[in-house]
């Protein structure tokens, strides 16, 4: 990315001038931050910062400064690509998070749905095994004492067995009181 706006920075140069050629590695900086984060913006930051001083701070195509006034024109440019960069993924894993809310929202609101309208305990402990395997992308069986002994009640997906070994776990952890 950082290579395609110095392709671009190159050919506007001669028509918009070398100050506003800094703001399309800002563009670019951003960009890469909103889409893949905080390290690698500030990893295309550096190599902005790198680029503009090669390729169009005299003298040209070194990473020697000339002008006094340009080591500081550098030196922001570096410190406004950093806080550009981190301003821009923290505002990306914000997005992320509320993404991240409100689909839980969603699943919490549908699982609701499904209670508020179950009748009896079977469709009860159906919507929880199913909303279960939804929201953390497992398997579930439900367990519960029935005379005496703990027998599978529900689960999802709906091939509800345990094989033997699994349901004598469970049976001896019900018993004993242990997880």
């Amino acid at each position: 990315v950082i290579a395609a706006a110095l392709g671009v920075a190159e050919l506007v140069v001669p028509w918009v001038g070398i100050e506003s050629v800094d703001l399309l590695f800002l563009t670019a900086i951003v960009g890469i931050a909103v889409r893949s984060g905080l390290w690698p913006s500030l990893t295309a930051s550096i190599a902005a910062s790198l680029a503009y001083n090669f390729f169009f701070m005299r003298p040209l195509y070194t990473f020697t400064i000339g002008d006094p006034r340009n080591v500081i024109a550098f030196v922001f440019f570096t410190l406004i690509a950093v806080v550009v960069s981190n301003l821009a993924s923290r505002a990306r894993a914000q997005t992320v998070r509320a993404v991240e809310r409100a689909q839980t929202t969603q699943s919490l609101y549908g699982f609701s749905r499904k209670l508020a309208g179950a009748g009896v305990l079977e469709e009860v402990l159906w919507a929880a095994a199913y909303q279960t395997a939804l929201m953390l992308g497992v398997r579930v069986v439900l367990l519960l004492p029935e005379n005496g002994r703990i027998a599978v009640k529900a689960g999802y997906p709906p091939e509800d067995e345990l094989d033997a070994a699994d349901l004598a776990a469970a049976t001896w952890a019900w018993e004993n009181n242990r997880p």
